[in-house]
């Protein structure tokens, strides 16, 4: 790869989060703030402002997850660190004899999950940016956060990649050379909302296939983004790029480049489509956001506002070849909603306000939205490519005007009203294909495409595998179930071949009963829990208090009690009623902190294991009694906990930041003293989860930025696991043990399935019986499903007095009174009890 010492020594930074109004508003006493500062920020004023729908809450917090997990003690998110640890990686292992038996195949989503409820299309992922073939009219390019660039060859119909053996897989924007196709350049990491790595523009010479770095790059500390790259048809070495603090020019195809304009935060930038010496770019401001144009190829800009006032701030611009003085201009309000939109007629020399009202980037389809928006997150503007008059706005929402944005209506929301079509909200992107000028949409579900002929969208996300998932949870009693929590597309289901969406929101940590492959448990953000007893047709509210949790919060189920959950919020909260009741069980064990992992003990029910980035703590009585076991770990964010399965005292803890020497320690005396099992051989990357593997050679397996590791009690050093899987971040691990295989969630590219690398002999940890209740609480009937065939049921008042004695599943509750009861079942004289609520 050539120019390799450019990235070696630079990046560029994702930090900068993107510009919200409680950021605005840091931003005037603090022009340069720490993450930390930007949570507390946020924090404070979100306990003032609740979350409503479209307020941008959402796609702001998960990106502070993403890098505030990964930074500790005032260290700085390295965006350039993945691809420096993976080419050590490549060089490392390139001759290694150690050799794994990973042998990763992909579970999918590859179709977009149908929604259970309405059966319509939920999504695969998010979709940033679309580019078209100059010359083939079916080749259509699109570039998701974390899943990589995907190629379509027949119109959107199938899709492939080719960018797994990358170590970034974000794509914000590809500019292909119209004089010779096999020349590409895409711009890395996610320029929309800065959760992932980026290591600048990456060209091409060879259609895609191979991908080598340019000369555009930055230091770690000067904190840039590049947003777009676009290509001089007539000189296609000339290249132009906006970054989040200049214009930069290169005249040799991206080896050099030079400043060009004011600094700033440049968003969008355009080629007036009949003179090339003619650009037009926009920098977004603090309320006067504007549009400047060039007349000498890039090397002088100057301001073009006649026409426009106003409080603006986020700005887009769009050009048409059906007539190329024309170019419109989008801007939001300070609060991110609707300012107006600006038409010039003679190539930006007077503006025209076309429209102001009605809100079209709110969330509501009538435009009637109020309040902080978010397109500051999720932004699009189109104009046809044979008609002027013809324009497409996203927001939240797609919005199109057939007047030049005189006039509004609604065209395509995730509503059922028959007065739009139906698909996925967030707007990331739109074009209009040059040859067909047919429209096309990206957004947090996936590709669109408008269908002239039925007068509606279509999905065309087929075969895009690039959902980005947090959590993952595996099915002992049906093997081809597991559920996943998916950012921007909920809870999902996969049962055989067939994917299902389950539940809507953010979807976080998720889990299913033992025993019951209908008993689902599944989380939102900030630890929105509930619990189904129907495969995920309906939803119990099982949360235990009214505060958030953290972004994603934890819980787990213990391995040999179904019935026993432990969720941490700032607080340790256990149930031994599948979630019916809940006891709090400690005492600010997190010193205010939210808690981000929990761990119970296979071989004992009283032990958990708790905590949050900074502090962790053990329990050895369900919660009576707590000891800190911080003392001899590193100050790095802790990012997950595993305990033996014939062990409780034994486990182990891993580390996020970027060094190689502090990433998983092993206690064998339930804290007491640690021992720091890092080795030599692992990437100076974060680990963001562990599993020990029971039955075996003390297998653990860790998830990391990078890809699989493995370690045993034969291997001296972690190697890695990961044949098959592409270069991406795993964000959760699961053995399951009867079919020899461990799944991985992976952020931004579904979920992947390998065999063991040794199979279990020996592993205990499934009891013979046990039984739910549905619904519980209940009023006129429960039902009692049970793994046993032969069961009688008897309920008891609190006092112990027996009420209903039944061999029937099915029970009519109509004649108790509201309280709590006692529900025991005995299966061949082995009894287990819970509560029963009624209403």
């Amino acid at each position: 790869m050539y120019r390799l010492l450019f990235i070696l020594f630079g990046s560029f930074l994702s930090l900068s989060l993107s510009s919200q109004v409680w950021q605005d508003d840091l931003l005037k006493t603090k022009p340069k703030p720490t993450t930390a500062d930007k949570v507390e920020a946020f924090e404070a004023y979100r306990e003032i402002h609740p979350y409503i729908k479209g307020n941008g809450y959402k796609p702001y917090a998960r990106e502070l997850d993403f890098v505030t997990q990964r930074i500790s003690n005032n260290t700085a998110f390295k965006a350039n660190a993945l691809y420096i640890e993976w080419k050590k990686e490549q060089e490392k292992h390139a001759f290694s004899k150690t050799k794994s038996t990973a042998n990763w195949v992909a579970k999918g989503p590859i179709n977009p999950p149908i929604i259970l409820s309405n059966g319509k299309n939920r999504g695969n992922g998010r979709v940033n940016c679309i580019a078209f073939d100059p010359i083939n009219s079916d080749i259509i390019w699109v570039g998701s956060p974390a899943g990589g660039l995907w190629k379509s060859t027949d119109g959107g119909d199938s899709w492939s990649t080719n960018t797994d053996d990358l170590p970034v897989l974000g794509v914000s924007h590809i500019a292909i050379d119209p004089s010779n196709t096999q020349t590409m350049y895409i711009v890395t990491g996610d320029a929309n909302a800065t959760d992932t790595y980026s290591i600048g523009i990456l060209k091409s010479t060879d259609g895609g296939g191979t991908w080598n770095t340019t000369g555009l790059s930055y230091t770690v500390e000067q904190e840039e983004t590049v947003n777009k790259v676009i290509i001089n048809p007539e000189f296609t070495d000339s290249l132009y790029a906006v970054t989040n603090s200049n214009i930069m020019i290169s005249a040799d195809g991206g080896n050099s480049w030079n400043i060009a304009g004011s600094i700033g935060r440049w968003r969008d930038i355009e080629l007036k489509p009949n003179n090339r010496n003619v650009l037009y770019a926009v920098k977004q401001s603090s309320g006067s956001s504007n549009v400047y144009r060039t007349t000498d190829g890039g090397a002088n800009w100057t301001i073009i506002d006649n026409g426009i006032s106003g409080t603006r701030y986020r700005p887009l611009i769009a050009v048409t070849p059906d007539n190329p003085e024309v170019i419109y201009a989008l801007f939001t309000d300070a609060q991110y909603n609707f300012h107006g939109i600006y038409k010039s007629s003679d190539s930006g020399d007077n503006w025209i306000l076309q429209s102001d009202s009605p809100n079209i980037l709110g969330r509501n389809t009538d435009g009637s939205s109020t309040g902080n928006g978010q397109a500051w997150y999720d932004l699009s503007l189109g104009v046809a490519t044979n008609n002027e008059n013809l324009v497409y706005v996203g927001a939240i929402n797609l919005w199109r005007s057939d007047d030049s944005g005189n006039n509004w209506d609604i065209d395509a929301s995730s509503g059922s009203s028959s007065n739009y079509s139906y698909m996925h909200v967030d707007q990331h992107a739109f074009e209009f294909n040059p040859h067909t000028h047919v429209a096309y949409a990206g957004n947090d579900g996936g590709f669109y495409k408008y269908r002239n002929d039925l007068n509606s969208w279509e999905e065309k996300s087929d075969g895009l595998e690039i959902s980005q998932f947090y959590k993952l949870g595996l099915s002992r009693s049906n093997p081809t179930r597991l559920v996943t929590g998916a950012q921007d597309n909920g809870t999902e289901m996969l049962t055989g071949n067939i994917w299902d969406a389950i539940r809507g929101a953010d979807g976080m940590e998720c889990a299913i009963d033992h025993y019951d492959e209908d008993i689902i448990y599944s989380s939102s953000q900030y630890g929105g829990l509930k619990k189904s007893y129907n495969g995920g047709g309906n939803w119990d509210n099982i949360k235990p208090v009214s505060y958030d949790g953290a972004w994603v919060t934890p819980y787990a189920i213990h391995a040999n009690n179904n019935n026993l959950i432990v969720v941490g919020y700032d607080e340790v909260y256990r149930s031994t009623t599948g979630g019916a009741v809940w006891d709090s069980v400690s005492y600010n064990v997190s010193n205010g902190q939210s808690l981000r992992t929990i761990a119970l003990a296979p071989s004992d029910e009283d032990y958990i294991y708790a905590a949050s980035y900074s502090w962790i703590k053990l329990t050895k009585d369900a919660g009576n009694t707590w000891t800190n076991i911080k003392w001899g770990l590193p100050n790095y964010s802790i990012t997950d906990i595993t305990v033996a399965n014939n062990n409780a005292d034994r486990a182990w803890v891993t580390f996020s930041d970027y060094n190689n020497i502090h990433k998983v320690y092993e206690t064998t005396d339930a804290g007491n003293t640690w021992f720091n099992i890092s080795g030599n051989n692992l990437p100076g990357l974060p680990v963001n989860c562990i599993i020990h593997q029971g039955g075996a050679n003390d297998d653990l397996y860790i998830g990391t930025d990078v890809g699989v590791y493995y370690k045993n009690n034969t291997l001296s050093e972690w190697i890695p696991f990961n044949d098959g899987l592409p270069n991406v971040i795993v964000k959760e691990l699961e053995i399951h043990y009867a079919n020899g295989t461990i799944s991985a969630a992976t952020f931004g590219r579904g979920v992947w399935e390998s065999p063991l690398n040794t199979l279990s002999t020996n592993i205990n940890d499934v009891k013979p019986f046990s039984f739910s209740i549905y619904p519980n609480p209940a009023q006129n009937q429960i039902t009692i499903n049970s793994n046993s065939q032969n069961i009688t049921t008897t309920i008891l008042a609190l006092t112990g007095q027996k009420i209903i004695t039944t061999t029937s599943n099915v029970i009519s509750t109509r004649n108790l009174k509201s309280g709590c009861y006692i529900v025991e079942v005995n299966s061949n004289n082995i009894i287990k009890r819970e509560v029963l609520i009624i209403r």
